[in-house]
């Protein structure tokens, strides 16, 4: 029986796309050099508080096409962009992709993750410091890895100055995957086993535009589940680890 690489066509990340982001922005508009990746309307709530975020003008916001242009929120000093997405890689990595096309030079995800660690607990903030490429986008941008990094430097700015904020973190590897209904015992316990401690949809794919492209990004969690032990159902009350997340905005914003 044939058997395929993935992707199927080998090598194609060092070949020039047909549809790409100039495509859409043959004239990028101006917006900021930092952006933030968010999932969550409660997130977004807290993050308007604290950033007094305002909406971007029509005209300067990035999407994908003019039907499918996401909220584009901006701090006061245009410094820095959030945009909410749909959780999942692709998404993320199109929009960071466009976001680079249009003068962004650094990206950070925050979001929830389910806890695969040993002696994780719910609302736990942790610091990405690699991501297992278990989805399908990275694997179009960059030659095959079992890893991706995110930028150490960022990542380690970012671990600093949330401990300066009072913020306690823990640092570990990602599992990226784009099937959250199809994560087994097996491959948790391997996962956890090699110091794992999170489960994801997205930090490889944005990692992997990033690492494309030559700019940096990072990712934080909140820990809104534990996933391989009793099932603990997703966590509704999520304000103790927003109000923490939150705050990685705010530190990255100053960096």
């Amino acid at each position: 029986m044939k058997t395929f690489s993935f992707p199927n066509f080998n090598g194609k990340h060092l070949l020039t796309p047909v549809f790409a982001p100039h495509h859409l922005y043959a004239k990028a508009p101006a917006v900021s050099s930092k952006l933030v990746i968010i999932f969550s309307p409660y997130l977004e709530t807290i993050l308007r508080r604290m950033l007094k975020l305002t909406s971007v003008p029509k005209n300067e916001s990035i999407g994908l096409t003019a039907s499918w242009t996401p909220k584009n929120l901006i701090t006061p000093d245009r410094k820095m962009i959030i945009i909410r997405l749909e959780p999942g890689a692709p998404f993320s990595a199109a929009i960071s992709d466009v976001a680079i096309h249009c003068g962004v030079n650094q990206i950070l995800v925050l979001g929830d993750a389910g806890g695969i660690g040993k002696n994780l607990n719910l609302h736990d903030i942790v610091i990405c410091t690699k991501a297992i490429r278990d989805e399908g986008t990275s694997h179009h941008y960059i030659a095959p890895s079992k890893y991706v990094s995110p930028s150490m430097r960022l990542t380690n700015a970012i671990a600093k100055e949330l401990s300066s904020e009072g913020v306690k973190t823990i640092k570990g590897p990602t599992w990226t995957t784009d099937a959250i209904f199809a994560e087994t015992l097996s491959e948790i316990r391997s996962y956890s086993d090699e110091g794992v401690l999170t489960v994801d949809m997205e930090a490889a794919a944005v990692f992997a535009v990033a690492k494309k492209r030559g700019v940096s990004a990072a990712a934080v969690f909140n820990i809104s589940d534990i996933v391989g032990r009793k099932w603990s159902g997703i966590a509704e009350t999520r304000t103790a680890g927003y109000n923490r997340l939150s705050k990685a905005a705010k530190v990255f914003s100053r960096i």
